[in-house]
Parts: C-alpha cells; structure tokens; sequence
C-alpha cells in the first residue's frame, strides 16, 4: 500500500475525500431520512439535536441561516471522531472532487492533513511549487491570500490553497 501511495500520491486525497462523502452521505440518511429503527437512545440524541435546531431557528432574537445551523451541527459531530481524514463536503467541496478524480486537479503540490485544528504537511510533491518553495512535511499552514486556516475544514483550507 505504501508503494502505492508513494506512486500515486494524490491517493491519499481522493480517498481523505471520498471517505468525506461517504460520511457526509449518512448525516444526510440521519437526518432527512428518519430514525427507524434506532434504539430509544439514539432517538433521544436525535430528538435533542432536532428541538435545539427548532429552538433556534424560531426563538433566535435574529433571522438564523438554517443552511449553517445544518452544517455547524455535522461539523460538530465530525469533530468528536478526532479523524482528521473525516470531513463533511458542500456541494464545491464536492465538485472539486469530481474534478481532482477525472484529473481537473490543480494546487501547490502538497498532501496536508488536519491536526488540532491546524492544517499541515504530510508530503510535497517533486517539481512543483510547494516543493520549490521550501515546504516540507511537519510544516503547518497558518493562512492562505491573508484568510487564517486555523479551524477551517480540510476541505476549505484545501479549496483555499
């Protein structure tokens, strides 16, 4: 596996980003599907996050936007899974990975990865700017065009670089 990845080094992103989809795929099935079948346990978390999210978007003193109550919910959910491959895509989270699949791909040339809620450098790639730059693996990307990566997804800080 590991001559693979040394081969084929954008792997570790396609794969980072399908597992995204695929766990982005079941918080849909969670949510907008329905619980059957789930343990009373399971229907009670279910519930709270439900009536908080109800809570909210009614009884705020302003005008919520439900698109990011949604997302801060599944953002919040992910990041108890201490998985720094686990992201949740939007829709151009999801195109730029069609693109990076059917070869569209650009960038820097580096594989970065999220570690306390810093982005940082797994690989370069030879010949390319990250490489000619200087960056190595262990780097942590503070900020890309002057916007701070510190807490933003992978998938954003990625979209960013």
């Amino acid at each position: 596996m590991k001559k693979i990845i040394e081969k084929h080094p954008y792997l570790t992103i396609v794969f980072s980003m399908i597992l995204g989809v695929l766990i982005t795929i079941v918080s849909g099935l969670v949510f907008f599907v329905g619980i059957l079948g789930h343990t009373d346990g399971e229907k009670n978390d279910f519930n709270r996050v439900a009536s908080v999210y109800n809570q909210i978007n009614s009884d705020y003193y302003k005008k919520v936007d439900t698109s990011k109550l949604a997302t801060g919910a599944i953002d919040g959910m992910l990041s108890t899974l201490s998985d720094p491959f686990s992201d949740y895509l939007t829709d151009s989270d999801a195109t730029s990975l069609n693109d990076s699949v059917s070869g569209a791909f650009g960038g820097v040339g580096i594989q970065v990865v999220k570690k306390n809620h810093q982005i940082e450098v797994m690989t370069t790639i030879d010949g390319t700017p990250a490489k000619k730059a200087g960056l190595k693996a262990g780097d942590v990307i503070l900020e890309v065009d002057g916007k701070k990566l510190t807490n933003q997804s992978l998938s954003k800080a990625t979209t960013l670089m």
